[in-house]
């Protein structure tokens, strides 16, 4: 029975690492198409990186606040633990 077990793993893990490698490869770019990416990328992260900033430094100090004070609740969980309450 043990044996069958193995062979049952073996023929289904030999099933998952065949499959795995029948994805098609993504086509390759060439430096001129390169260029033209990089640019394209360079651009629209000089348009939208001042407004995501923005709206991160909206929310840090609550999501800072929130962090502190669940690490403050596990800590008095742990000495109400340790203390026996």
């Amino acid at each position: 029975m043990k044996a069958f077990g193995g062979i049952f793993i073996l023929l289904i893990s030999l099933q998952f690492f065949s499959c795995s490698g029948c994805a098609k490869q993504a086509p390759r770019l060439r430096s001129p198409e390169r260029k033209i990416v990089d640019s394209l990328y360079k651009k629209q992260v000089g348009i939208l990186k001042p407004e995501l900033d923005s709206l991160c430094n909206l929310g840090f100090k609550e999501r800072v606040d929130y962090a502190v004070d669940s690490i403050m609740d596990i800590r008095l969980q742990e000495r109400k633990k340790r203390l026996g309450y």
